[in-house]
């Protein structure tokens, strides 16, 4: 049809590398690939996916990458495409890397989450509910620069495997495996732990009663859910006599003998209220009305004349009935053989306040003191009909009432026969015409204003399995008995299968009952995997042709590590990026070590307004309603800083890389007036990349690529690399990757304070500034944070904050860069206002 444009099904294509090349796999059947490979390759396997296809790119290896290689043997895998024809985006990172269209995403665990989300078949039961990423998704999630686990499963362990397989005689197992191995003895820590805890014991509690023979509770709700007893207290489906009825029914408390009705003449009661029960409705409405009519007055003696009006009018239904209201209604009357639910709990079930309950309160304390008051004058001879369903057993029209417009006619009407009320003092009348009043509108809690305060009640179970199935939220973590059946809990989760395939050659290396005797509670973790039926068929089956070479080395030892677990939250972890305290001496003092010379100078910027803002979209200005207009407005000047300059060095072509992008502000901004430039959105935040990649759709741009991944998986060449309050050592990362590149860079740093060092960065930077010792350039950092606007520090705190900056120039320098160091105009719109720009020397 004319006008109408079919797109094609794009589909998700994994790139995945490989050893060897098309023509010896041809023969064999069998490829050399690194561990990431064979991890990705069977999370594919075991989330199938019509959506996502495979490709292998053939690289020549290195020696060591070949000694730790894995075999994959599979006939008519896919086929595999040359150099040539990879996209640039994906030569710009670390295999595995996935391409979606313009979204590139990198990182085994990255890659991993990306697959199982287009996964077509079902969980197995030893997965969470909600699959394998776990509790809200959140499995791998955060990347391995911030997340302790994340590093271990995709870099620490294949590290580990690949040290073990390449070690000519092993005497000492890598300091990852025992850490594991105390993981897997901590308590779980995980999210929602209580109710995990409480799903636990109610499937064990379950167990053990099918064990003995005995049927399951039908309203206990599936183990997915939260075990805690229901507020309902609707009566069960079924009368049929089941033993756990029984049960439930003997575990409510019974009414003594002396107040219960007999059976016969609750049912006589029961056929008489029906027919009673319209009139005195229509009678308690009057009733309702003249009692406003009596508070609006305040006339006591017109209070005396309707209460006898009334109780020459109204009659009785029956001697049952009045004799019923002899004895005060309670909680233990309403409980019967053939009805559990007392009237406590149909309130709870219906949100209403209980007619019953409230009756119970009042009746009893009329009974009793008699006191002359509203309370009486309220009353009718006829007791309520929650009262008189409780005594025959029938709490239905209880129920019914309970949810009615009116919910106090229990109150009203309790306690008719007490015709005392005309000795009621005059002086009490006043008091209790305004007690009468705030009856009449139900309390939140379901109760009557009464003179007496309430006994609360014990609580009733109806069941004692939801009783033994409570778990207090004081309990200690460590005492909930909730073990590490996998390596993030109860549940099966994505990274046991991305942990498996390492331990496999690991274990086979050394020897299992070698294994076994050094670290049992692993080795146990692992028959538990690999016993899965799921896991035998897409990961054992490929495993088990693995070409590994049994150590032979003898007495292997176990290195010493901290008895912790690997989760980020546990209390006994190390912290090496712990906060720094310094006092004013301290701070001079490591000012003392920087000599004259070391700084670089303070540029003006001279950089002119290229642009208007009036005359950008809205989706490329801060204004467009993603941030309050206050920073709206300081947003725009910082961005209008690092434009300029990047408008300055740009030219036609260019690869510009936006790192730690966040939202997009500086990135679109470029995108947009440098249409003849292709500029890459870095960042490892799903949510911030979608944010970015809805105001690029709006405006239509077509330059723009979007790079999920850390700093690490990120390998190509580009032109210009910028960065905006890139926090701590992200700076740093982004420096060294231009250095690296050769690339042009347009830098603000920020959170000097949480610098520290790592196996990838050396404080200081600069050969300029080594003579300055570690703890003293970390006191320098800190003291660069105290920047606040009219803070009496902030002169100090720029000083500090511009000699980090200059170290960071002074590398560059080294690397042969023209640096320039300047400050943000105007200096207001942040306290990290340094600017710091460097040229790379021509070829």
């Amino acid at each position: 049809m004319v006008g109408i444009t079919f797109r094609k099904k794009t589909y998700v294509t994994v790139h995945l590398e490989t050893y060897s090349f098309y023509k010896e796999y041809q023969e064999t059947h069998k490829m050399k690939v690194p561990m990431e490979t064979f991890i990705a390759f069977c999370v594919f396997k075991y989330c199938p996916s019509d959506s996502i296809i495979l490709r292998f790119v053939p690289v020549k290896p290195t020696p060591e990458q070949v000694k730790a290689a894995v075999i994959l043997s599979e006939e008519n895998l896919v086929y595999m495409i040359n150099d040539y024809e990879v996209p640039w985006p994906v030569a710009m990172c670390v295999y595995p890397v996935i391409m979606n269209d313009d979204l590139i995403v990198t990182g085994l665990c990255a890659v991993a989450r990306h697959i199982t989300a287009y996964r077509i078949c079902g969980r197995i039961p030893e997965e969470h509910e909600e699959g394998l990423l776990g509790f809200r998704h959140s499995c791998l999630q955060a990347p391995n620069e911030v997340s302790i686990w994340t590093k271990f499963c995709e870099i620490d362990m294949i590290k580990a495997m690949q040290e073990i397989t390449n070690a000519v005689e092993l005497k000492e197992l890598p300091k990852h495996l025992v850490r594991f191995e105390h993981h897997l003895r901590k308590p779980v820590r995980v999210h929602n732990i209580y109710k995990v805890a409480r799903n636990i014991k109610k499937e064990s509690l379950k167990a053990e009663q099918q064990a003995g023979g005995k049927s399951t509770d039908g309203q206990e709700a599936s183990g997915a859910s939260d075990p805690q007893p229901s507020t309902s207290s609707a009566p069960p489906a079924s009368s049929s006599g089941s033993l756990q009825s029984v049960k439930e029914e003997e575990t409510v408390e019974k009414p003594d003998k002396d107040e219960q009705q007999p059976i016969a003449e609750q049912s006589v009661v029961n056929e008489e209220q029906k027919a009673v029960a319209p009139s005195v409705d229509a009678e308690l409405s009057t009733q309702v009305n003249k009692a406003d009519v009596i508070k609006q007055e305040g006339d006591v003696n017109d209070q005396q004349q309707i209460a006898e009006q009334k109780t020459s009018t109204e009659q009785p239904a029956n001697a049952g009935q009045q004799a019923s209201t002899e004895q005060p209604a309670n909680a233990g009357q309403q409980a019967s053989t053939e009805q559990p639910a007392n009237a406590g709990q149909q309130a709870t079930s219906t949100e209403q306040p209980s007619n019953a309950e409230k009756q119970a309160n009042t009746g009893q304390q009329a009974s009793t003191e008699q006191p002359a008051n509203a309370e009486q004058l309220a009353s009718t001879e006829q007791p309520s009909n929650a009262e008189k369903q409780a005594n025959t057993g029938q709490p239905a029209n209880a129920e019914q009432q309970a949810s009615a417009e009116q919910p106090a006619n229990a109150e009203k009407q309790a306690n008719t026969n007490q015709t005392e009320s005309d000795k009621a003092n005059s002086e009490k009348s006043n008091a209790e015409l305004q007690a009468l009043a705030d009856k009449q509108t139900p309390k939140e809690s379901g109760e009557g204003t009464s003179a007496a305060p309430r006994t609360s009640k014990p609580r009733k179970w109806k069941s004692l399995r939801k009783r033994e199935c409570i778990i207090e939220s004081t309990t200690k973590i460590e005492d909930l008995q909730v073990s590490h059946q996998f390596a993030e809990g109860p549940f099966l989760t994505l990274a046991d299968l991305v942990l498996l395939p390492s331990y496999h050659v690991i274990i086979h290396t050394i020897g299992e009952q070698r294994f076994e005797s050094l670290l049992p509670t692993t080795y146990k973790w692992y028959k538990k995997v690999m016993s899965l039926q799921k896991v035998q068929d897409t990961f054992v089956c490929y495993m088990d042709k693995f070409d590994i070479k049994l150590n032979t080395s003898e007495n292997i030892s176990l290195p010493t590590s901290e008895d912790v677990s690997l989760y980020k939250t546990d209390p006994k972890r190390h912290n090496p990026r712990k906060r720094i305290y310094t006092r004013e001496e301290d701070i001079e003092a490591a000012l003392s070590f920087v000599k004259e010379g070391m700084e670089l100078p303070i540029s003006e910027n001279n950089y002119e307004r290229a642009f208007e803002w009036k005359d950008i979209p809205e989706y490329a200005s801060p204004y467009a309603g993603f941030l309050p207009d206050t920073r709206a407005e300081r947003k725009s000047q910082q961005l209008e800083n690092l434009v300029l300059a990047v408008l300055k060095m740009a030219t036609d072509g260019d690869v510009i890389v936006d790192f730690c992008c966040g939202g997009g502000h500086l990135g679109i901004l470029l995108a947009y007036l440098l249409p003849r430039c292709t500029i890459i959105f870095l960042e490892n935040k799903v949510q911030s990349l979608v944010t970015a990649r809805q105001r690029i759709q709006k405006l239509r741009i077509n330059n723009v690529f979007y790079f999920q991944c850390n700093l690490d998986f990120f390998i190509g060449e580009f032109d210009i690399g910028v960065g905006l309050h890139a926090c701590g050592i992200a700076t740093d990362l982004i420096l060294d990757k231009c250095v690296q590149a050769k690339a042009k860079f347009v830098l603000s740093p920020c959170c000097y304070g949480s610098l520290h060092y790592t196996n990838r960065l050396i404080y200081p930077r600069s050969q300029a500034f080594s003579s300055v010792p570690i703890l003293k350039y970390l006191c320098l950092a800190h003291a660069a944070d105290q920047t606040h606007k009219e803070h009496p520090l902030a002169v100090r705190g720029a000083r500090c904050m511009g000699i980090i900056d200059s170290d960071r120039g002074r590398l560059a320098e080294e690397m042969g860069y023209k640096v320039t160091l300047m400050k943000l105009k105007p200096p207001t719109c942040t306290p990290k206002n340094d600017l710091l720009i460097g040229i790379p020397p021509e070829e």
